[in-house]
């Protein structure tokens, strides 16, 4: 009997298509990602030698001055009132517009009466505007601004208001009679409208308020300069973990605020990462117990931190540890009170 042969039917070959087509396109995307060109992984901050270092620190404070120009200082140094516009503080804008245009609707507008009044006495040329300020140095700078008059700056008493008021007056002579170097390079400032004799001057804030009044355009770009190498520095501070970088910081308040967020800093990483070393590293003694109580375990070290804003941190770390809510009573203070109770009640639902 002769062989039967079943000629099967030919089997689709719609998924090996399918099949090659994926195959082709993982090999295209494989070549894609292989042909693009990598971005370098950046250096951390702390592995920059001091010399990347300081151009990174020249780059940054360069960026943020950009970014935070004094737009009230720059209308007046190049008498332009579209830098008015760009100004935030509405009375402050509206004082630009007023004295840049020279019309008086824009003073109309300023909610500080004081400053309204100046604003008129300014753009009218009215010293009886002057006469309704009520802050006397205000009003007598004001009033010697307007007439000339010296006279007027002798009715104030505290020096340094005498001292700013002698600026008022279009004679270098006058400032040359301050005894004070920084309020004399200040008064030289104004009546020269020469930035450069704000350099020298030591107090900070006065430094700024010379650059300010200055009016030239170089002293506006210096403006934003002091807080922008104060930000950065901060933030160098925190990077390389190193508090020598917040001694370089200018104005006071900032300088505290980079101490504290550098006790915070190893604060956060000592307890977290259980690392002694980092909590020796911290200046302040309650945040440096409280980070050492957390890595040693030690509750009523914990206990004994004088602070409830930096008790607070160990406090709930031993919660965490020992699932006890009343360490919360620990805190004496409301706000940290509240908090820790708010806390411990969302850790125990996460926890279900």
């Amino acid at each position: 009997m002769a062989e039967e042969f079943s000629i099967e039917p030919k089997k689709p070959i719609k998924k090996y298509i399918i099949l090659s087509s994926i195959i082709a396109l993982l090999i295209i995307i494989i070549l894609i990602f292989t042909l693009i060109p990598k971005e370098e992984p950046e250096l951390e901050l702390k592995d920059l030698t001091e010399a990347e270092l300081a151009k990174f620190i020249e780059e940054q404070v360069a960026i943020c001055v950009k970014e935070n120009q004094d737009y009230r200082c720059l209308a007046y140094a190049t008498n332009n009132e579209k830098y008015c516009g760009k100004i935030e503080n509405i009375n402050k804008r509206n004082e630009c517009f007023a004295e840049i245009t020279k019309d008086s609707k824009y003073c109309q507008e300023i909610e500080s009466e004081d400053k309204k009044n100046r604003c008129f006495a300014k753009v009218m040329n009215n010293p009886s505007y002057c006469e309704k300020i009520q802050d006397s140095s205000k009003k007598y700078n004001c009033l010697t601004l307007l007439t000339q008059d010296i006279s007027y700056c002798e009715n104030l008493k505290d020096d340094t208001d005498r001292y700013i008021c002698y600026a008022s007056i279009d004679d270098p002579d006058n400032c040359n009679n301050i005894p004070d170097l920084d309020y004399k390079n200040n008064c030289l400032a104004e009546i020269n409208l020469d930035s450069s004799y704000c350099d020298p001057i030591t107090d900070i804030k006065l430094r700024e308020d010379c650059l300010e009044i200055t009016t030239d355009k170089e002293g506006c770009l210096k403006l934003p300069t002091i807080n922008c190498y104060d930000e950065v520095y901060v933030m160098v501070a925190s990077l390389r973990e190193d508090f020598s970088y917040c001694d370089k910081v200018q104005y006071p308040v900032n300088q505290i605020d980079c101490q504290a967020q550098l006790q915070y800093h190893f604060l956060d990483k000592g307890m977290n990462t259980m690392n002694i070393t980092a909590c020796n590293k911290i200046e302040d003694p309650d945040a440096k117990n409280a980070c050492i109580s957390v890595v040693n375990k030690d509750l009523e070290m914990c206990k004994s931190v004088e602070k409830d804003e930096i008790k607070f941190f160990c406090i709930l770390q031993f919660i965490e540890f020992l699932h006890q809510p009343e360490l919360c009573n620990e805190l004496t203070e409301l706000e940290p009170l509240n908090d820790c109770n708010e806390y411990f009640a969302a850790y125990l639902t996460e926890a279900e």
